[in-house]
């Protein structure tokens, strides 16, 4: 009956597909997000990778100081917050009650390395988007956390919604998607206050715009992916290279499909590489004149700089570029999601993704999204870190590519894996749900 409906009137057809998406959507995000704030309840201190200091720009945008100046010095607000909650493996510090917090006392001397004379769109977004919090009575930290949280959950939402496109089934997608949003990795770095919690969504952002890019006028197409990879560039210089995925959806659907309206928007993606190359050049140079003026204050300027100490060594980015396919096989250094069997799903989760793209690249009979996804995912990995030391090289600094700066390459994985047909629904569901099941009782075991 429900049939014959549909086919009398269209429209009911759309609204269950209205209503299909959103649920996708809305489970996604629901259970990454719930799954994310159980884990923090049993995380209160700071996370030792420079949460201070994200800390400190975010309560700085918020109070309208948007460009913080290389040499930056943290706000009292954000080490008293430390001096309360503690840093793992970190200094010595202050009591709580303290009247005042002198800076020297704390890491990197109380620097802001983060601070780089260039507005970021993650501390302005993350600092606006917490003074409701605030006037509620929620501290700043626990404020940024929820908001960086859920923006990872949007990005993993907008990923299962992309997924269930390409592979037409709602366990699938809501499979893959929870699976790359509680991935212990992706989520200890996502919820705590750093740019990497957008690592989703920046991901999936690229894309989308590569999935609508014939239904998209070729000027729309050059506004939207040069807004895109600027303002992806001024959070991680290396997400730049995210328009790689829409160039390589565009020339392997005009090669592949022989796709005429493909072929008419590569001139639009290369216009917006072009435009993305020179704002890169641009925030380079500045970033570095600014940064030299502050080396030598800032205790990680000076360890990091090239020098007899501290060489460059092309073994290290060799090995990095051999040994980094499996993006989500690093240590999240979060005690509860470091608990067993939680880093077993996550190197079973990388080699999922991974194993999905380097085949799709191979396999001339996968299906075109296949094809596209996977081959600019494997051009991203080697690409990422490559770019990171070429950076490192010119800037005059080194050190070990950390696997985090590759998490935007997820999404792009997960959608080559999402378009081979005849997945294994309930092996993928399975594996999610014992990711998800496992997250939560290790949590409880801290």
């Amino acid at each position: 009956m429900a049939e014959v409906d549909s086919a009398v009137n269209p429209s009911a057809t759309q609204a269950q597909a209205r209503n299909a998406a959103l649920s996708v959507f809305l489970i996604t995000f629901a259970i990454v997000f719930v799954t994310g704030i159980f884990v923090l309840r049993s995380y209160p201190s700071l996370s030792p990778v420079d949460e201070l200091q994200h800390l400190d720009s975010i309560i700085k945008a918020g109070q309208g100081q948007f460009n913080l100046m290389p040499g930056e010095v943290v706000g009292q607000e954000a080490l008293r917050i430390e001096a309360c909650r503690g840093v793992e493996g970190g200094p010595p510090l202050p009591p709580c009650d303290a009247p005042s917090f002198p800076p020297e006392q704390f890491q990197e001397m109380g620097i802001n390395t983060s601070a780089e004379g260039i507005p970021s769109p993650y501390y302005i977004l993350t600092g606006i988007l917490i003074k409701p919090f605030e006037l509620l009575g929620m501290n700043a930290l626990t404020a940024a956390r929820a908001v960086s949280l859920a923006f990872h959950a949007l990005g993993a939402g907008l990923l299962a919604l992309l997924a269930w496109r390409l592979s037409g089934s709602r366990l699938v997608a809501i499979s893959l998607g929870v699976g790359a949003g509680v991935c212990s990795p992706l989520l200890a770095q996502s919820m705590t206050a750093n740019p990497d919690s957008w690592s989703l969504l920046v991901g999936v952002g690229a894309c989308a715009l590569a999935m609508a890019s014939s239904r998209l006028r070729p000027r729309t197409l050059l506004a939207l992916l040069s807004l895109f990879t600027v303002a992806a560039l001024l959070v991680k210089l290396n997400w730049v290279l995210l328009a790689l995925v829409p160039l390589v959806w565009c020339l392997m659907g005009w090669r592949l499909e022989k796709n005429q309206q493909l072929k008419a928007r590569i001139p639009a993606v290369l216009g917006a590489l072009a435009v993305s190359g020179g704002a890169l050049i641009a925030a380079s140079l500045l970033s570095r004149a600014l940064a030299s003026s502050v080396t030598s204050v800032a205790p990680m300027g000076a360890r990091l700089a090239i020098s007899e100490s501290n060489p460059f060594d092309w073994t290290v980015v060799f090995n990095t570029v051999a040994t980094s396919w499996v993006v989500t096989g690093q240590p999240a250094h979060v005690d509860a999601l470091d608990h067993f069997p939680l880093p077993s799903l996550a190197v079973v989760w990388g080699v999922a993704f991974a194993g999905a793209a380097i085949t799709a690249l191979l396999l001339r009979s996968a299906p075109f999204a296949a094809q596209a996804f996977g081959t600019a995912a494997v051009l991203l990995l080697l690409g990422s870190p490559l770019f990171v030391f070429l950076g490192q090289y010119v800037s005059g600094a080194f050190f070990a590519f950390p696997l985090r700066y590759s998490f935007m390459v997820v999404p792009v994985m997960v959608l080559a894996l999402a378009s081979w047909p005849r997945l294994r629904a309930w092996a993928l569901g399975s594996l999610a749900t014992v990711t998800v099941a496992a997250t939560w009782w290790a949590t409880a075991q801290v």
